[in-house]
């Protein structure tokens, strides 16, 4: 019984790890799908220009 709650535990680590990582790539390519986005958000202009100028925390 151990060892299946262990299982599940880290099966569900694992879903979570891949889960955040999804999220992060899917909101960096909707910034650059979405350049009306952008406008709204009033960022600076390099964002077009240099992706790593994008916020790490979207």
């Amino acid at each position: 019984m151990k060892i299946l709650i262990l299982i599940f535990s880290l099966a569900a680590c694992i879903f979570v790890f891949i889960y955040h990582i999804n999220q992060d790539f899917v909101s960096h390519n909707a910034y650059f799908f979405h350049s009306s986005q952008l406008k709204t958000h009033n960022q600076p202009k390099e964002i077009w220009t240099n992706p790593r100028a994008l916020p790490r925390s979207l």
